[in-house]
């Protein structure tokens, strides 16, 4: 997170001034005269997860015979996938944007108000490769 970026509002020049100072306290914009100021803050973030799946091959109806060759032994690992998700919040007051990654490659992202909404949104690609 960097310290707020105080511009001008009218014309967005860089003014290098305390964010809390206030309007009769400040000095116009050397370039348009105005007071009036628009502040920026950057905020980022990550989340990084790794999902496995295990399952047990039970074989019902099969006496004394072994499970076939081409079948996983029991408890062993079918498939692994693991993705990064990447956070970002877009404004001051809460928009967000999810990114999901496989590796260095970006497969699907969203933004919305609610971050739920933006999980929501991207759920289909956390879902194990076919």
């Amino acid at each position: 997170m960097s310290g707020p970026v105080v511009r001008c509002e009218k014309c967005l020049n860089l003014i290098p001034e305390e964010p809390n100072k206030p309007l009769e306290s400040r000095e116009p914009c050397p370039l348009c005269g105005s007071k009036a100021r628009n502040y920026a803050i950057s905020l980022g973030g990550s989340i990084r997860g790794l999902a496995t799946v295990t399952a047990e091959l039970t074989f019902v109806g099969a006496k004394e015979s072994e499970p076939p060759p081409q079948t996983a032994a029991k408890g062993s690992i079918l498939l692994e996938a693991g993705y990064e998700l990447k956070w970002l919040e877009l404004t001051e007051h809460g928009a967000w944007c999810v990114q999901v990654f496989r590796g260095d490659e970006l497969i699907e992202m969203s933004s919305a108000i609610d971050p739920q909404d933006a999980l929501l949104a991207v759920v289909e690609a956390l879902l194990p490769p076919r």
